[in-house]
């Protein structure tokens, strides 16, 4: 099941960029350059502390930085220039240094989350005038999609709070926030993407909301000390293994005689009354 956050951002890329048609390298920098007169920054390889990315190249504009194209990098402060339209998916993950982000008025979506795993971020600057995308308390939040993108540890916090109004904790938006022991979520949501909250090593207890249908893939991958999960009636999708590695004496409570029941029944978990 794909998500549709990232079919919208599938589409908007192909709008922006259309077909590809060839894959350069200059400097430090790997583009494709599209048949439309665009580009895309889809690799680096240099070790700059503080970057700017490039504008254009071969005079023609960069709309779009790719899919893990400055993952695991060294810097510590990335500027991403107007004209960008879309961040694509883990565009700047796993960078342990990175502590700011700057991001242009222009940006128009965001696949799942592009600092997955940046554990020094405490910044990203949006221009107000960019009224789609918004830092709010720890969260950046797409607010056309009610989507949860990235949760930033900012400070000692060891309780995350998601913001009401919220629908969607998107793809990664929750991924290896290793302090925090439960995060609190709101009346409002309605679906947890694929990987949603994996890795989170210390969170121990969590409770869904009532309005939750769908949860994605390995969306509790890898929360080794999360010992009670508190389900919701109505869960009619479960993605691929989504308490992965999870205890084995992870008490998961589900109301007798629901739909989440049966269908976690259906993915082989014996279930009984306590």
């Amino acid at each position: 099941m794909r998500k549709l956050s990232v079919i919208l951002v599938l589409i908007l890329l192909t709008a922006v960029c259309g077909a590809a048609a060839e894959e350069i390298t200059r400097g430090d920098y790997t583009y494709m350059l599209y048949e439309d007169g665009t580009a895309a920054i889809t690799g680096y390889t240099g070790t700059d502390t503080v970057l700017v990315l490039p504008a254009e190249v071969e005079g023609r504009p960069v709309t779009l930085i790719g899919e893990w194209a400055f993952a695991e990098k060294t810097a510590v402060s990335i500027t991403v220039p107007e004209g960008v339209k879309v961040l694509g998916d883990c565009a700047f993950a796993k960078s342990d240094t990175l502590e700011e982000v700057i991001l242009p008025a222009s940006i128009e979506a965001m696949g799942d989350n592009p600092f997955n795993g940046c554990g020094a971020l405490v910044t990203i600057s949006i221009p107000p005038e960019n009224t789609r995308f918004e830092m709010s308390g720890s969260g950046l939040y797409d607010n056309e999609e009610l989507r949860l993108i990235s949760y930033l540890l900012t400070g000692p916090e060891t309780v995350g709070t998601v913001r009401p109004g919220t629908k969607v904790i998107g793809g990664y938006a929750i991924h290896f926030c290793d302090r925090l022991t439960t995060v609190t979520l709101p009346a409002s949501l309605e679906r947890i993407d694929e990987m949603g909250f994996m890795g989170n090593e210390n969170l121990t207890t969590l409770t869904i909301p009532q309005n939750v249908t769908s949860i994605g893939s390995f969306a509790f991958a890898f929360c080794s000390d999360l010992v009670s999960l508190s389900l919701p009636a109505n869960v009619a999708y479960f993605g691929d293994n989504p308490f992965y590695d999870c205890r084995a004496d992870l008490v998961i409570d589900v109301p007798l005689g629901s739909m989440t029941q049966t269908k976690l029944e259906e993915m082989g978990w014996v279930l009984t009354d306590r």
